[in-house]
């Protein structure tokens, strides 16, 4: 794997540490949960990972991974013990790691026994940060040898950003719905408020964020910020039509209109920065101003899904991640139906 063009990189995780790679890492491990689905995606096949946590298998094995990268559901998961992050150290002992990703900010036990013991350890904070996220996929990238890979999804991501911050910048206020991202509603209310990303992706999009507070809420102050958009994140095991149907959530300007959706799915659910977040800006500003010129989100879905991960999506793919049934009932969502199908 090494080859004429590998070149020897050093690279500081997010605690400050130094790690030098003389040769790509053929056996990685990603305790971090977000850093399984960088890490594929950067490098491009599940092969090289030989360990990841059982959180981010499960979360994953909804979506469309398993056409895309084969045998990802089936990496090995007891790499944790006794908790979510707490490293089981038998365990990858055994599997002889080249490098681990593991949270760097979850108190210093969780990195400090990895350490102990000699497996070298990329400690990742956990953030929605854009740049420490960029940090994630570049520490990706020199682990795998893939150091311009990850450069170019950086590339994509960023410039993501950039195009719907010009498309929406001269959008007025007056135009702007007032949209409410939901983490969860049906046991406790959670919005995405003003210290969130999605409160970002809103603005990116052409909304304003309708939650001022964050952290859980009460239904009374859901009424009282009186949205016109809701969006449920995948995470969310309730459907838009679970709560247009609702007594109470059904008095909201959005349940009215049913313009309640169901955020996507792909490798990963679409919620917050990552390589598949210049096409939830583009799903949502869709949804926000249907008129908007540009956008031709299954189009721009199919070359994306080609450019990441090398995958050519059917328009099966492409229902499944779009939601298509879950939001078949709400207002305009039959604008992104396939228009032929091969």
């Amino acid at each position: 794997m090494a080859g004429a063009a590998w070149q020897a990189r050093t690279v500081v995780d997010q605690r400050g540490k130094t790690h030098e790679f003389r040769t790509p890492a053929e056996r990685v491990v990603t305790i971090a949960i977000p850093l399984y689905w960088h890490f594929l995606t950067v490098d491009g096949s599940e092969k090289r990972v030989v360990g990841a946590n059982a959180v981010a298998v499960e979360q994953m094995r909804d979506g469309i991974v398993s056409r895309v990268f084969p045998g990802a559901s089936a990496v090995p998961t007891a790499v944790t013990r006794g908790g979510t992050f707490t490293p089981n150290v038998e365990a990858l002992l055994a599997l002889q790691p080249d490098a681990i990703f593991q949270w760097a900010d979850r108190g210093n036990a969780l990195v400090d026994v990895l350490d102990a013991v000699g497996l070298r350890t990329l400690g990742v904070k956990n953030t929605n940060a854009e740049s420490d996220i960029d940090a994630w996929i570049r520490m990706s990238g020199a682990a795998a040898g893939k150091v311009a890979r990850a450069d170019s999804i950086i590339r994509y991501m960023r410039g993501g950003n950039n195009r719907f911050d010009a498309m929406t910048a001269n959008i007025p206020a007056t135009q702007r719905p007032r949209v409410l991202m939901l983490t969860e509603y049906s046991r406790q209310i959670t919005p995405s408020g003003p210290a969130s990303y999605g409160n970002l992706i809103i603005r990116r999009a052409g909304g304003i964020n309708a939650a001022t507070a964050d952290g859980t809420v009460s239904i009374e102050q859901v009424l009282a910020w009186n949205p016109e958009v809701i969006l449920l994140t995948p995470f969310e095991s309730k459907t838009p039509a679970d709560l247009m149907r609702d007594p109470l959530w059904s008095r909201t300007p959005a349940a009215r209109a049913r313009r309640v959706y169901k955020l996507p799915f792909g490798l990963t659910r679409w919620g917050g920065y990552g390589p598949e977040s210049p096409m939830l800006l583009a799903w949502l500003t869709t949804l926000l101003h249907p008129a908007q010129p540009g956008i031709a989100l299954r189009d721009e879905m199919r070359a994306a899904y080609r450019t990441l991960y090398r995958f050519n999506a059917t328009d099966a793919d492409l229902d499944q991640v779009l939601q298509m049934n879950v939001n078949r009932a709400s207002a305009g969502y039959a604008r992104f139906q396939a228009t032929s199908r091969p």
